[in-house]
């Protein structure tokens, strides 16, 4: 599959009385190329344990494939290194931003070292961190008399402090909240680990138009029935511009 980037720019121009811009083609000026990367899942079920509880065992396996299918492409949109698999942010994104951990729990920081550079046109975008950095660093900001001002700050929110809630936001931008496993936490991270991400949410593409294949089968050789899940799948970056990677100083 070919996608076209690049398509509909176009730039304006000083004109006079008399005169006018040049012609200007809008065609695709590159492409990106999608393939297919090929995922698969096998559940077992040992005979005597079907025979028990097949019923349940069926309502139960495709709420199974679900989430370890979500769990498993969640890692790969950001650590996917693009061999025999899909290129995910780590690997698409060369532009970075030193933090330590004062940096990190102070807002003017924030503006000076990351807000302050950001490509014009690209100020927009989504975070993804480690919940526990994003609690630990941005949650807890406070004033030199130690009053909180996260939101004052920042108009920042992450959960409402009375029941879970996985979704945030920081200088109005959305921030996706993840495991250590995926995105390192601060503490632990060592210097210069990537410990957050930035980026546009529309250059990044999921190709995924075959789906999911499903069949059940009966191994001989372990008397176990087994339930496979196949899908092909590619993602790539249209436009790393506005991508950003967030380091451990």
């Amino acid at each position: 599959v070919e996608y076209p980037i690049g398509e509909f720019e176009a730039d304006f121009h000083w004109v006079t009385e008399g005169t006018v811009s040049p012609e200007q083609d809008i065609g695709a000026v590159a492409t990106i190329s999608f393939g297919y990367f090929e995922a698969e899942l096998r559940i077992a079920q040992t005979f005597l344990s079907a025979l028990l509880s097949l019923d349940a065992f069926e309502r139960e396996v495709s709420t199974v494939i679900a989430r370890a299918y979500r769990k498993f492409m969640d890692n790969a949109i950001v650590n996917a290194d693009g061999k025999g698999k899909i290129t995910g942010l780590a690997a698409a994104t060369t532009t970075s931003v030193s933090m330590t951990a004062a940096q990190m729990a102070d807002w003017t920081q924030w503006q000076k070292r990351f807000f302050a550079g950001l490509t014009p046109g690209y100020e927009d975008g989504v975070f993804i961190f480690a919940r526990s950095t994003a609690v630990k660093y941005l949650k807890t900001m406070a004033d030199g008399n130690n009053r909180p001002l996260f939101y004052e700050a920042t108009g920042g929110r992450i959960g409402d402090g009375d029941r879970i809630d996985d979704t945030g936001y920081f200088f109005g931008r959305e921030i996706l909240m993840t495991v250590p496993a995926i995105v390192a936490d601060f503490d632990t991270a060592s210097s210069s680990d990537v410990i957050g991400y930035f980026f546009q949410p529309d250059s990044f593409v999921l190709n995924e138009n075959f789906g999911f294949t499903m069949r059940r089968y009966y191994d001989e050789n372990t008397n176990k029935w087994v339930d496979k899940a196949l899908v092909i799948v590619d993602g790539k970056v249209l436009n790393p511009e506005g991508f950003y990677l967030i380091t451990k100083a």
